[in-house]
């Protein structure tokens, strides 16, 4: 615990405490989980209205109900909230609103005493006290902060101290819906982007104004704009990086746009994949839709099944419907559509169900398997591969007199189910054997671990079978285990084993 120690004094009569405003200038992060409050009221019960900001952001706030036990002397609030990371060298602000009004007690000129934590306090208090007479916050902050700047800290989080910070700024942009001022120092603008420098040096009118308007960004993002700048800092985030992108281009920030890049291919993934598409109909970047589309075309079952995939919209949904390569059947296709539509019934889906009827390649390549075919017992497949693969589905020799036939799937690690499916086949050819294509969701395969897979028919019978299947294949070995021995294929194989799959579908993913 971080603990205040300095003198405490009651403010007089009509004199209230300023908020609370600090940096931590040591280098490491700061976990709040609360503060304590001084309170003196001979009210029962007291409500704290508490906000935290970030560089003016807000990124906190809470409401407490005290319960006033001591009304002759001063008690102490312990106010607990979800945690808050302080970060080096950001300006912070604690905001508390008291009702009904207490008689404030205050620590004049706080400071801390910790081995490890350092702290910068500034304008805590103001008005007719001691030390800052007749002195507004913002007249407080700049001498503070102008005193206060520490040389020993290294020089690029000098400069992002100055990042919005009054201190010798000579350009002010209102941003945002709300017009939040944002200050800014026109060299560092002029010296990192083209685009400032054109707008201060030209022949525009920004080149004279002290406010400039920004309508088409958020503060939150331009704050981040403006930190990269003053000190190639950027928080970035799922939810910002397209956004970043985009004001990365607007301002020519070559670094950034490949910094947002960069984050954007690394963290994309089957969970935040169709957020991220259904962002970029704002901007229409091409290489997040072709990042974007690969990964859903890929992997489609897990996002069909993502609360993100119901609340698409009609232009998302015709991109990816009307794309040519899925790892999935028609029928799942179909079916996805079915669900996405049962949520968006105004919208009419038949052309999209038409270019679902024409698509007949897969997003991925088949490994097929050979041998002697005959009816016969099936058995489970038991297999290990050479290379990493990342596993969509398999095929399946179906022969039998039903119209429908259900169908079982199992893949095991060990005795860990990595996966347990039920199909539903419409056997269209009793008379023939028919391959029932099988899709479920992607999973990876790695070299060296037996896998088995295991396949149930209802109704049953006697099956299609290849006796001692083996792959012909330049690139991956496949070892089929049965209770015999291990056989190595690509050598002459002499296996017991029967297997109902006549081919994977896969990627190789060892390339």
């Amino acid at each position: 615990m971080v603990c205040v120690a300095c003198q405490c004094r009651v403010v007089s009569s009509g004199s209230e405490p300023n908020d609370f405003g600090f940096s931590i200038v040591s280098e490491t992060n700061v976990n709040l989980y609360g503060i304590g409050v001084f309170l003196k009221s001979t009210a029962k019960v007291i409500t704290i209205e508490m906000k935290i900001f970030q560089n003016d952001l807000e990124i906190g706030c809470d409401l407490f109900e005290y319960e006033n036990d001591n009304f002759v002397t001063v008690d102490v609030a312990n106010l607990f909230f979800e945690e808050i990371i302080l970060k080096p060298h950001h300006r912070y602000k604690i905001v508390l609103n008291i009702t009904p009004a207490v008689e404030p007690f205050t620590i004049q000129n706080p400071k801390i005493h910790h081995d490890r934590i350092k702290m910068s306090i500034a304008n805590v208090i103001y008005g007719r006290c001691d030390t800052f007479i007749n002195m507004n916050p913002w007249n407080v902050m700049e001498i503070l902060q102008s005193v206060d700047f520490d040389y020993a800290i290294p020089f690029i989080q000098r400069q992002e101290c100055l990042v919005n910070n009054r201190f010798q700024s000579d350009v002010k942009f209102l941003v945002g819906e709300k017009r939040q001022p944002i200050y800014a120092h026109k060299l560092l603008l002029i010296i990192s982007s083209e685009y400032f420098n054109v707008m201060f040096n030209g022949n525009f009118k920004e080149s004279s104004l002290e406010e400039i308007e920004v309508n088409d960004v958020e503060p939150d993002i331009f704050l981040e704009i403006l930190r990269f700048i003053y000190c190639r800092k950027v928080h970035l985030k799922v939810e910002n990086v397209l956004e970043i992108f985009g004001h990365a281009q607007k301002y020519m920030l070559d670094e950034l746009r490949q910094q947002s890049i960069e984050f954007f291919e690394k963290n994309i993934a089957s969970d935040n994949v169709l957020k991220l598409f259904a962002q970029n109909r704002l901007y229409e970047f091409s290489f997040v839709n072709e990042k974007c589309l690969s990964l859903i075309l890929k992997n489609p079952l897990p996002c069909f099944k993502h609360e993100d995939f119901y609340v698409l919209d009609r232009k998302s949904m015709d991109i990816i419907f009307s794309s040519q390569k899925f790892n999935c059947t028609n029928t799942q296709l179909l079916q996805a559509l079915r669900d996405w539509n049962k949520v968006n019934e105004s919208e009419c889906v038949e052309f999209l169900q038409t270019m679902i009827n024409t698509k007949l390649v897969r997003n991925c390549s088949k490994l097929r398997f050979f041998g002697n075919m005959s009816y016969g017992t099936h058995t489970d497949l038991k297999f290990s591969i050479q290379r990493k693969l990342a596993f969509y589905g398999i095929g399946v020799f179906v022969k039998s007199p039903m119209k429908m036939v259900t169908i079982e799937v199992k893949i095991l690690k060990a005795l860990e189910i990595l996966g347990s499916h039920r199909f539903v086949y419409e056997n269209k050819e009793v008379a023939t054997v028919n391959v029932a294509k099988l899709f479920f969701e992607e999973l990876t395969l790695h070299p060296g671990i037996q896998y088995t897979i295991t396949i149930g028919f209802t109704p049953g019978g006697q099956c299609w079978t290849i006796s001692t299947p083996f792959i012909c294949h330049d690139m991956l070995s496949l070892n089929i285990v049965n209770q015999n021995s291990i056989n190595y294929y690509g050598n002459s194989p002499s296996s017991t084993t029967r297997s109902v799959i006549s081919h994977f579908y896969y990627d190789d993913l060892g390339k």
